[in-house]
């Protein structure tokens, strides 16, 4: 394929993604997961009328300023107005906690206390301060969710019941134990957050935070495990969201050895020619009906995967691998353009999330990454 043609590729799935954000973003300026509203979107898709606020949303707006598109303000005025729970009185869960999922009017859908959630949105908050410029409300939400953080953190774990991003295991505070893309994500948030701020208290357990991260690392099996720590067994199974330790959220760097030996674990156990998986034996949308019979199967790659290890493969110096982890996704694209959640084997009548605005969002960031986005 010639520079040209890959060049004017990577150009129309641009203008799909920016397609696909303003079709996202509400009128009442909540950001939705997926435009089920819309005529393209499949009738047999799964619907995401939702917003997960911090962590979809996190990387859904710092992705859109690669394309000019700042929505900023308006996303913070909805969680700030709208999102139930940020400022308190969700089952007394804490002001400035970002609950897992809420409807498009603001309400909770689900209210699994995920930490990471509250991070990613500090992680992008402080991002924008730096490279944008502050307004008063960006500053209000970075005071608000740093107290919220801070009020669940007990130094070497959280003081309640917590949830995974891919919403499936919890940690108890009775056995201190950490899942360790959580910690990333709130180390780094709050790290940033305790420079806007000069606030000490954000320092240190941002510090604490990092400094666990070590164990999470098991030297025999030569990769960081998802889950670890206090009394029980860390949890062995290769998890994909660990390259969230390298990119964005750069607790370890990405020529580490322990991340070299991690990416290579995820390649050598949850990567094929469809892409990254999110981790072993995953089952996800795996219940298919055929006739009265319904059967398990494997879940399928998700290309927001395949797009986070070109950019980790990127900054790790492995520019070829970069590029053939973009373009796995891309080459496999239809004639619609639209990145859905998942990708099935050609034979498999799933049709799964189609487009979801994360997936879109993170080729963008790869796109930039690479250097294919236009000035």
């Amino acid at each position: 394929m010639s520079k040209k043609i890959k060049e004017q590729k990577v150009e129309n799935l641009v203008e799909k993604s920016r397609e696909v954000f303003k079709d996202c973003f509400l009128p009442n300026n909540c950001l939705v997961a997926a435009p089920c509203h819309m005529p393209y979107y499949p009738a047999r898709s799964k619907s995401y009328f939702y917003c997960w606020a911090g962590r979809d949303l996190g990387y859904n707006v710092t992705g859109a300023l690669h394309l000019e598109i700042d929505v900023f303000k308006e996303v913070l005025e909805w969680i700030w107005e709208r999102a139930e729970g940020y400022r308190g009185n969700a089952d007394n869960l804490g002001e400035g906690i970002i609950l897992r999922s809420h409807h498009p009017n603001g309400r909770v859908r689900e209210k699994g206390f995920q930490p990471d959630q509250t991070g990613t949105l500090l992680w992008a908050a402080c991002e924008y301060q730096e490279k944008r410029g502050s307004f008063p409300l960006l500053k209000k939400v970075i005071k608000k969710s740093t107290k919220g953080l801070l009020n669940t953190w007990e130094k070497n774990h959280f003081s309640r019941v917590t949830e995974d991003l891919w919403e499936e295991r919890i940690t108890h505070p009775k056995f201190n134990n950490n899942f360790t893309y959580t910690l990333a994500a709130c180390s780094k948030g709050l790290e940033k957050a305790g420079q806007v701020l000069s606030d000490k208290k954000a320092q240190k357990a941002s510090k604490e935070m990092k400094n666990l991260l070590s164990e999470a690392y098991d030297d025999k099996r030569k990769y960081f495990l998802r889950r670890f720590g206090g009394e029980v067994e860390g949890d062995k199974n290769v998890d994909a969201s660990l390259l969230a330790l390298a990119w964005p959220f750069e607790v370890i760097d990405p020529k580490d050895k322990r991340m070299i030996n991690t990416i290579e674990a995820i390649e050598k156990n949850i990567v094929d020619k469809r892409g990254v998986y999110r981790y072993q034996f995953d089952e996800y949308e795996g219940e298919t009906e055929s006739g009265d019979l319904h059967y398990k199967q494997g879940a399928g790659a998700w290309p927001l995967l395949t797009f986070w290890m070109s950019i980790v493969q990127n900054k790790a110096g492995n520019k070829k691998k970069a590029e053939k982890y973009f373009w796995k996704v891309i080459d496999r694209m239809g004639e619609d353009l639209l990145i859905p959640e998942q990708l099935f084997p050609e034979a498999d009548s799933r049709v799964g999330v189609k487009p979801l605005l994360w997936s879109h969002m993170m080729f963008v960031h790869a796109a930039a990454e690479l250097g294919y986005l236009k000035k």
